[in-house]
């Protein structure tokens, strides 16, 4: 075989040439390649002339750096996708065809992936809802300061008219007991005693109804317990009747003696003594039932609830005043 025979054509026909099969094919190729390059350009081209394909791009590429930035990599560690991004357009798992065929998103996908306002609208949210607490809060505070001051229960309300009718009786009964000392010439020391006596309890009772802030009457438990309080009253009720009754019967036998068609003016003085005295002992009654309801606690709570609803009151009362809360 002479050399130099794979390089050239036959020349004679139908005569096998190998050299210049292996030519022909190599140009083939080569045309091949260049044609792909030539098609690979004109796509790159084209895609960059596209509006459309270079924002689906630009989306691409955002998304994928938003997910390997919340993925946590970035910080010097390899994502483990490096591998599979990075492969070169030549791979084998890689075709030209992928990059023209690839369908475009759909405008509720693009609005979806767009770059996203970072807690502008939770942010917008939460900043209303501050707002409409805070006008509620205002509204309240108002409506409370214009209502005026806060009322009593019934419970407690009806403690505070005993008071107040135990306090009356107190002064009847001592008004009773004091003006007969100027106006009666003719006492006995007995008598005179028995009404210092009288109107002594009666001043001390006055002052356990008021709660005056004396050592002895805050010391003394038999003036805050409601069952010896009531025994007290009910003691020294029945003291100023018996008085009264006695009185009475030494005014008529006086009159009678010396004018017996005069108008006795004795039962005015019995009445104004014995009726303070009833209503003491009724005082007294009411007391000791109420001590054996065991009531006294309920009272000190209805005290407690309106002292706290006061103090809650004037506070708001100087908060308006002075101006509106700060908004946080």
């Amino acid at each position: 075989m002479p050399p130099g025979w794979f390089g050239k054509k036959p020349t004679e026909e139908g005569s096998p040439n190998p050299g210049w099969l292996n030519e022909e094919a190599d140009s083939d190729h080569v045309a091949a390649v260049s044609g792909a390059d030539e098609e690979d350009n004109a796509v790159g081209a084209g895609r960059e002339t596209s509006p459309l394909i270079a924002a689906d791009d630009e989306e691409e590429e955002y998304d994928e750096a938003m997910e390997y930035g919340n993925s946590g990599y970035g910080t010097g560690s390899a994502h483990p996708d490096d591998e599979e991004s990075n492969t070169s357009p030549t791979s084998s798992n890689w075709h030209e065809d992928d990059a023209i065929t690839t369908p475009s998103r759909s405008s509720s996908q693009r609005s979806s992936s767009s770059r996203p306002k970072l807690g502008t609208g939770t942010k917008k949210v939460s900043t209303r809802t501050r707002m409409n607490e805070y006008k509620t809060k205002l509204e309240e505070r108002r409506r409370k300061m214009l209502s005026g001051l806060p009322r009593r229960n019934c419970c407690h309300g009806l403690f505070i008219i005993l008071n107040i009718i135990a306090v009356a009786a107190c002064l009847l009964l001592i008004l009773s007991q004091v003006l007969p000392i100027f106006f009666v010439k003719e006492q006995t020391l007995l008598q005179l005693t028995l009404r210092g006596y009288l109107t002594f309890f009666c001043l001390i009772f006055i002052f356990a109804e008021m709660e005056l802030p004396l050592p002895f009457v805050r010391s003394s438990q038999s003036l805050h317990n409601f069952i010896s309080k009531g025994f007290n009253y009910s003691f020294v009720s029945i003291c100023a009747m018996t008085q009264a009754e006695a009185d009475l019967i030494e005014e008529s036998i006086k009159k009678r003696t010396m004018d017996p068609m005069g108008i006795d003016f004795s039962w005015f003085h019995a009445l104004f003594v014995e009726i303070p005295a009833w209503v003491m002992l009724g005082v007294g009654a009411l007391y000791m039932l109420l001590g054996i309801l065991c009531m006294r606690p309920v009272r000190d709570r209805c005290r407690e609830d309106y002292a706290r609803r006061m103090e809650d009151y004037f506070e708001t009362r100087e908060a308006l005043q002075r101006s509106l809360p700060p908004f946080t």
